[in-house]
């Protein structure tokens, strides 16, 4: 079972996301404090449509996508929030950070799937230019209105 509550591999961001570390340039707290924030930020943006948080025992692994994003934006958040490391220019850059929100977004939009997972996503309306054929005028009973599908079926043929 995983040890902290979040997503990111702190030993994982220094040494493959945060290029050219230097160890004395960002406080493992500050990693930390990033892997926290970004593990929020993707709870929230995804609890609508899946359960949330995703594993963090050594059994039941958490998507790869996720933590990708995760270490990506936790890179991101220790380079923003270290004096003099963003104009080193160590870390990811701006368009991968830029990217890896964009993933989240889409994540929760239901525009990206995360493999393995189900989602509650509701899919487009197929009844998209679709007249209605209900009775409008009583909504306890919602029973076809005979004008309406009569009008709408001579409208078909």
């Amino acid at each position: 079972m995983a040890d902290h509550n979040y997503y990111s591999d702190i030993d994982d961001v220094r040494l493959v996301v945060m290029d050219a570390y230097d160890e004395n340039d960002c406080a493992d707290a500050v990693l930390v404090r990033g892997a926290l924030e970004v593990y929020t930020l993707i709870n929230a943006k995804l609890g609508k449509i899946h359960t949330v948080p995703f594993p963090l025992s050594s059994t039941a692994n958490t998507p790869a996508i996720i933590r990708a994003i995760s270490d990506t934006l936790t890179a991101c958040w220790g380079r923003d929030h270290t004096v003099g490391l963003k104009s080193k220019s160590k870390g990811p850059s701006a368009d991968e950070c830029k990217r890896a929100r964009e993933m989240i977004d889409e994540l929760a939009a239901g525009k990206l799937l995360i493999a393995g997972y189900s989602s509650t996503a509701l899919p487009e309306s197929n009844t998209r230019g679709e007249h209605p054929v209900f009775a409008k005028v009583d909504t306890m009973d919602m029973g076809q209105d005979a004008d309406q599908l009569e009008r709408l079926t001579d409208e078909r043929e």
